[in-house]
């Protein structure tokens, strides 16, 4: 009886240990958390594993991770994945659809990034490139002939539409002297020519019905802007003017003194015409609402696979320019180090224990040997 307590308390005492020496070995990867000095000398084991090399650790995992886990091959197949396409294809349309269901102004978009007056800025900022620009080309090209400024195109296209231009004149001058206006006009010149030139002209007018000549005078406009020699004269009569114009230099259209005075009309025809203030407070979803299906078919679709592949045949130059080893190395040198136990105990608390256990099923096997080695001597 004696002798199997003997055993048994030598199995207690051996898991006890091996149980304690474990779960002491596990400890000490961590803590102590500094050294500890006795007088001038540093006790051993102290710090703890992980602290005393936790530089190195980290340098190392930190190597490890961009040398062999996120490599630029890694991340280039990744962004090439037609699943992560597709993915970021369908979050791009979700979040785009999303904005297109709101009103919102482009006013408001700019305040929104931080700008109260951006529209005004913009507005004037626009006016004062345009007007910038047309000083400086006036000012540059003044001594140029209108033929040498034009684009050969443009001349090449007034010239097929001058004959038109010439029938539109005619037409306009035809309507006008039909019209009651034209009428009356041509009563009130003739009244006009016949009191301007003399006694004899004017004494004129009690013998004839200027209302009536003024008619026959219109009638005979009429018949004489329909012969086709009047026609024609008056095609080459615009041929002649406009290669007449074309021979003059931009300083005999434009008085240098009145440059920035027109400058500033052009500025604000423009600026009129582009109708900036009505287009910054209208909600930009009706700017864009015509093109949303191609948006959402096409250019959305487009602009995902075109980042993803700007990306992914740039990936070593990211990682490089990022340097995974040093922000990683930074990082976990930038824990606690208890967060960092607490990590490890969190993610394999089940496994430093089975350590434990496994400590202790050792020292209690090593006690049964010894125990039965006793009894044998």
């Amino acid at each position: 009886m004696h002798t199997l307590l003997a055993v048994f308390f030598m199995v207690a005492i051996g898991a006890l240990i091996g149980a304690f020496t474990n779960y002491l070995a596990i400890r000490m990867l961590f803590r102590p958390y500094r050294a500890h000095y006795l007088g001038r000398f540093q006790l051993p084991f102290t710090p703890g594993l992980i602290p005393k090399r936790r530089i190195e650790l980290a340098e190392k995992i930190g190597q490890v991770v961009s040398e062999h886990l996120l490599t630029g091959e890694v991340i280039r197949e990744k962004l090439l994945d037609p699943k992560l396409e597709k993915e970021l294809t369908a979050t791009a349309r979700q979040f785009f659809e999303e904005k297109m269901n709101q009103s919102t102004s482009t006013k408001e978009i700019i305040q929104q990034l931080g700008f109260p007056n951006g529209d005004k800025q913009i507005s004037q900022f626009l006016e004062q490139k345009i007007e910038g620009k047309l000083v400086h080309f006036l000012d540059m090209h003044r001594t140029e002939k209108i033929a040498e400024l034009l684009p050969k195109t443009v001349i090449e296209s007034a010239e097929r539409h001058l004959p038109e231009l010439s029938e539109a004149a005619r037409g306009k001058v035809v309507r006008f002297l039909e019209s009651p206006q034209g009428a009356e006009q041509l009563t009130r010149l003739l009244t006009q020519f016949l009191n301007d030139h003399g006694r004899m002209f004017s004494m004129a007018k009690l013998f004839l019905n200027v209302d009536t000549l003024a008619g026959k005078l219109q009638k005979e406009l009429l018949q004489l802007l329909e012969r086709p020699e009047i026609q024609t004269e008056l095609a080459t009569l615009f041929e002649q003017e406009w290669q007449k114009m074309l021979e003059r230099d931009l300083t005999s259209l434009i008085d240098p003194e009145n440059e920035q005075k027109l400058a500033q009309q052009v500025t604000s025809e423009v600026r009129d015409m582009l109708e900036l203030d009505e287009r910054f407070s209208r909600p930009l979803q009706d700017e864009v609402r015509p093109y949303q299906v191609v948006m959402t078919d096409k250019v959305l679709p487009y602009l995902v696979r075109l980042i993803l592949e700007f990306a992914a045949k740039n990936s070593s130059e990211f990682l490089a320019r990022l340097d995974f080893a040093t922000l990683i190395e930074q990082q976990i040198n930038a824990f606690s180090l208890e967060e960092v136990e607490k990590l490890v105990v969190e993610i394999s608390g089940r496994e430093l224990k089975m350590i434990t256990l496994l400590g202790g099923v050792l020292g209690g096997l090593i006690g049964v040997v010894q125990g039965l080695l006793a009894l044998l001597m």
